[in-house]
């Protein structure tokens, strides 16, 4: 739902954690599971707004009240808070960074969003996060050189799992398989907890010849996500292209079948 009816579902959760904070590799990020969300999002909003009667020239003060209207789905006074603060300092990062992620997210329009989010890294050239999100707009406007770029600077610079993986994507669909694996390990080294870095693994071993690697590592999708349809179906695949694994690849699509009709 869009305008200003209160609606806490508009943004998902995940996007919510990691619109928090541009961010840098030395401070504290939006991935931080300690980082306030939604329940206290009203509370902040009314502090924030009486600060906001005290001193209102201050662009830090519009920008937090911007990200906790976005929180809650309000994205014309999101717009109208943003505008305060780019009004205040057009050069501010935070708040150019949090306009990208509104324009690529929200409006879809990764043309727009990829200028806030070079405005952003002007002002703090260490904000992997602009790095990593101008990096998915030039993906998606389908310029896979400058989105190398700029996924590849936000790997270097952070020590998350999600440039690495995003990069590794990038490689894959350019058909650049050494690459695609050495990035896919990178952020399996950094998120060896996280089922999509394994699905994304076993993907990039098959295309590149290497089934004992691909096999492994959708087990290891499976063990960390039981309810994930997708593993089932590649190892189907891969079990049913030789006649000695034929009987575990029919096992596999019926697990993905019965997985896949289960889901809501």
């Amino acid at each position: 739902m869009t305008g200003d009816g209160w609606n806490l579902q508009t943004v998902p959760w995940v996007m919510v954690l990691l619109l928090a904070t541009a961010g840098s590799s030395g401070a504290q990020t939006a991935e931080d599971p300690a980082r306030p969300g939604i329940a206290g999002a009203f509370t902040r909003i009314r502090r924030l707004q009486q600060e906001l009667v005290h001193t209102p020239a201050r662009e830090d003060l519009h920008t937090a009240l911007a990200l906790e209207y976005l929180i809650l789905g309000q994205e014309s006074l999101f717009e109208n808070e943003i505008s305060s603060a780019l009004q205040l300092n057009p050069r501010s990062a935070q708040a150019n960074y949090l306009l990208g992620r509104f324009d690529q997210e929200i409006r879809q329009d990764p043309a727009k969003a990829l200028l806030s989010f070079r405005k952003a890294l002007d002002s703090a050239p260490d904000s992997f996060k602009a790095e990593y999100y101008l990096g998915l707009c030039y993906r998606t406007l389908g310029q896979p050189e400058e989105a190398r770029v700029h996924l590849k600077a936000a790997s270097e610079q952070s020590s998350y799992d999600w440039p690495f993986r995003a990069l590794a994507e990038l490689e894959f669909e350019q058909g650049a398989y050494g690459r695609a694996v050495a990035s896919v390990q990178q952020a399996l080294e950094r998120g060896s907890s996280e089922p999509a870095n394994y699905l994304l693994a076993a993907k990039i071993y098959r295309a590149n010849g290497d089934s004992v690697n691909a096999i492994a590592a959708l087990r290891r999708c499976i063990d960390l996500d039981p309810a994930l349809a997708s593993p089932h179906y590649l190892l189907g695949q891969i079990y049913s292209s030789k006649p000695e694994t034929r009987e575990l690849g029919v096992k596999e699509l019926a697990r993905f079948a019965e997985l896949k009709d289960g889901d809501p």
